[in-house]
């Protein structure tokens, strides 16, 4: 009998989804004094640094899909991103671990549901993306966008909670 290879899309889904699953324990876990502990990299309530990733990571699968469907990636600068999310920190400020939790597992059964429409070939389109100044493929930009950039925001969550 012959063993079942696993597929790039399915590799990335799995990642993807193993890192949410910790992610949603760590917030889950948080006391009420932690989810108010500052953050060292983003300066940030734990509980904004959580809501950050889903509603500005998360979402960002819509770029992927900009990738596969062939489409240019928006024309942001870092400036600007800065300034969207030094926003969504003050409007957010108060956000409950409930909203955070369902804010997570929403968007993250979003991103994985798209994924699961993925062909290994639409892994490896390419777009590029200026704000990197740089060529990636849709697979690439889901990795660095949802999983690796989302990570160091989750790391920074958890130094918070060991000061």
């Amino acid at each position: 009998m012959a063993e079942a290879t696993i597929t790039p899309t399915e590799q990335l889904a799995t990642r993807f989804e193993n890192f949410n699953q910790q992610l949603l324990a760590f917030v889950q876990g948080c006391s009420d004094e932690d989810w108010q502990k500052i953050t060292p990299a983003e300066q940030w309530p734990v509980g904004v640094t959580a809501r950050h990733i889903g509603v500005g990571h998360y979402p960002l699968v819509g770029w992927v899909e900009m990738v596969v469907e062939g489409q240019p990636l928006p024309d942001i600068t870092m400036d600007e991103v800065n300034q969207i999310n030094d926003q969504h920190a003050i409007d957010h400020t108060d956000c409950s671990k409930e909203e955070v939790v369902e804010i997570l597992e929403n968007n993250s059964t979003m991103a994985l549901e798209y994924l699961d429409t993925l062909s290994d070939a639409d892994l490896e389109r390419e777009g590029y993306l200026g704000l990197f100044d740089e060529t990636l493929s849709a697979g690439k930009l889901f990795t660095v966008l949802l999983i690796d950039i989302a990570d160091a925001h989750f790391q920074s969550m958890k130094a918070a909670l060991e000061t």
